[in-house]
Order: structure tokens, then C-alpha cells, then sequence
């Protein structure tokens, strides 16, 4: 039996804002790396991103893994802009308030939701 093994490219693009993407997808390196950390699977990640490639998932996580450091610098650089932004965000008038009836909402939505699966759990058991 003969095997072939290519080294394989990571699907990994370096925008010029700084920002990491999946190549093609749109998908930015920190939605990959927070789901795996938080225990996400690649299948989970899938669901997540349905463009991703589920190979490319695994190419994402293994890079990752094989490179910590700047991986940790990258998401480092990442939460300071983003509190930076969400700083500003919370600035504007009536920010703090509209953020506030959007997230009661959205809880309101998935308090829902999961009473509607247990509800269908129930019928089926």
C-alpha cells in the first residue's frame, strides 16, 4: 500500500485590519478557538458555521495547538479591541439601555427555546 502525505495548508488569512479568517468563509479565528475552548466539537463548530469546511475545522484547532503562543497572542490582541469597542459602543447615549432590553429579549427567546425541548422530550419519552 502506498501513501501520499502532503503537507497541508492551513486555511488561515491575515487581513490588513489585522483580523484572522478562515480563507473563503468569512469566519474569523477567534469564533474557532473560543467554541473549542468553551468544549465544542468540530461537528458542533459545523453547526455553528455551516461555510466552514469540516476539515478545515480540524486544520484550524490543530494550528492552534501546535502554536499556543501565537495563537494566545492573537486572541490577547483580539479581547483588548474588542473591549475597546464595546467600551465605545457603552458610551453612546441610550447604548447601555437598548443593550439591556436586547439581551433580556434574547434570554426571554432561549428560556423558550429550551422550554420547548424539554416540552418535546417529554412527548416523545
Amino acid at each position: 500500500m502506498e501513501m501520499t502525505f502532503d503537507k497541508m495548508r492551513v486555511p488561515l488569512t491575515l487581513l490588513s485590519s489585522g483580523t484572522v479568517r478562515v480563507t473563503g468563509t468569512g469566519v474569523p479565528l477567534e469564533s474557532i478557538v473560543i467554541s473549542h475552548r468553551q468544549g465544542y466539537t468540530p461537528q458542533d463548530i459545523k453547526r455553528q458555521y455551516p461555510t466552514l469546511d469540516i476539515a478545515d475545522i480540524y486544520l484550524v484547532i490543530g494550528y492552534s495547538l501546535r502554536h499556543p503562543e501565537e495563537v494566545e497572542q492573537y486572541m490577547k490582541e483580539w479581547e483588548e479591541d474588542w473591549d475597546r469597542f464595546e467600551e465605545e459602543m457603552l458610551s453612546q447615549p441610550g447604548a447601555r439601555e437598548y443593550y439591556a432590553r436586547l439581551w433580556e429579549q434574547v434570554r426571554q427567546e432561549e428560556l423558550e427555546e429550551d422550554r420547548q425541548t424539554h416540552l418535546a422530550q417529554q412527548t416523545k419519552g
